[in-house]
């Protein structure tokens, strides 16, 4: 009896582990590979836009959550974010931005932004290194670590012109779009189960912002109302300028499956010097349809994020 004890308070222990190299907060000087947290407000974001039809999506998901719940469903590893330790000191996440944005507009009464707090995964560290901005930057890019395009697809972006947090980052409906699509099984990405039955003579990686390259495709070839006022001229994608987006990109869905398993698709990614297996690419044409559910009846209700 008293061996059978030992035992059970051992694999207690055990189990408890990875939670306790979760515990503590992230420091500059960590090294690369080290796990650690940080409220949400202390990550930087690498990219200018998300999809937030998604967002909203997501957000509304974890604000039903309770504390306990959101406390678990954060700390799973799928959830792990990474990030690069830039020269400033400063945390750049390389994934999860939607995630991170939809805790940002998440709300409960069961817990406050307290709580918004990520687990970070260090990729690689320029703290206290003799590394220029404009030298990190580039390594950045070469690394598919950012993606400089604004919300209109414009490419080649001002770094400097990053918003500080998750909560600036502005609405791209074609990252929504493609959400939909990958969601679909239009293109696969490694680890969605729903996709497992899906199989091509190719493997399926799943690099960095692969969702924008998909939607800079679908932006070429669906375009969206969007009013004329002048000033959509600078924000299209706003709630003032495209006020139907939801039934517009619904709209587009039909056509965007068919895009994606099209000729077109792996041209596209091929002239991005991407290779289109690694990007997803499925000319099968099989596919999950999604069954729509949740704010708006935007969202997928078989997605478990």
């Amino acid at each position: 009896m008293l061996s059978r004890t030992l035992v059970f308070t051992a694999f207690l222990l055990a189990a408890s582990l990875p939670s306790l190299t979760w515990a503590k907060k992230c420091h500059s000087g960590d090294s690369t590979g080290s796990r650690c947290t940080l409220p949400l407000q202390e990550l930087r974001p690498t990219q200018f836009a998300v999809g937030s039809v998604a967002v909203d999506c997501k957000a509304a998901k974890i604000s039903a959550k309770s504390k306990k719940k959101l406390k678990k469903y954060l700390s799973a590893p799928t959830r792990q974010v990474p990030a690069v330790v830039g020269p400033d000191g400063s945390f750049y996440i390389t994934d999860h931005h939607h995630l991170s944005t939809a805790l940002h507009r998440a709300k409960s009464s069961d817990w406050g932004d307290d709580e918004k707090v990520l687990h970070v995964l260090i990729k690689a560290n320029y703290s206290g290194k003799d590394v220029s901005w404009s030298d990190f930057w580039s390594e950045m890019q070469k690394q598919y670590l950012t993606y400089n395009h604004d919300n209109k697809g414009t490419p080649h972006m001002n770094f400097a012109l990053l918003p500080i947090t998750v909560g600036g980052l502005l609405n791209d409906p074609y990252r929504t779009l493609s959400r939909w699509v990958r969601e679909s099984c239009g293109y696969v990405k490694r680890g969605k189960e729903q996709c497992d039955n899906i199989r091509t003579d190719h493997p399926h990686d799943a690099p960095y912002f692969m969702e924008f390259y998909w939607g800079e495709f679908f932006r070429e070839h669906l375009p969206l109302q969007v009013s004329k006022q002048e000033v959509c001229k600078s924000i299209p994608y706003s709630s003032t300028c495209l006020s139907d987006e939801i039934s517009q990109l619904k709209g587009h869905y039909d056509k965007a499956m068919k895009l994606a398993a099209s000729p077109k698709a792996k041209k596209f990614l091929e002239d991005q010097g991407l290779d289109p297996w690694s990007y997803g690419y499925n000319p099968s044409g099989k596919h999950v349809p999604l069954r729509w559910d949740g704010p708006k009846k935007a969202c997928d209700a078989t997605d478990p994020e």
